[in-house]
């Protein structure tokens, strides 16, 4: 089973209580690690892809990914997987 929007795993945490909580399922990947000499957070890549549905439970496949970020703190790479998760469910509510 996949992590769920609002629901299970990884993707829990996120958009709980929404029009599209338990509608996007997916796989998260973080890659992170220090910068040196900057005592920052660099995070290469972060990605969710999986299968979201819409209204009518038609199920179709999403990649979201951002890359080149780095935070002072791992409160910054944390509040980046929120917004790839906002994301994600951007576009599930945009679907028909």
């Amino acid at each position: 089973m996949l992590p769920s929007l609002g629901r299970a795993g990884s993707l829990k945490p996120f958009q709980v209580g929404t029009a599209a909580t338990g509608k996007v399922q997916g796989k998260t990947g973080t890659y992170a690690a220090g910068e040196p000499g900057t005592n920052r957070i660099l995070s290469p890549g972060q990605a969710l892809a999986g299968l979201m549905e819409d209204s009518m439970g038609k199920q179709y496949a999403f990649s979201v990914f951002q890359s080149g970020a780095s935070f002072p703190t791992l409160d910054g790479l944390l509040l980046a997987a929120r917004d790839v998760a906002d994301v994600s469910a951007g576009f599930q509510q945009a679907l028909p």
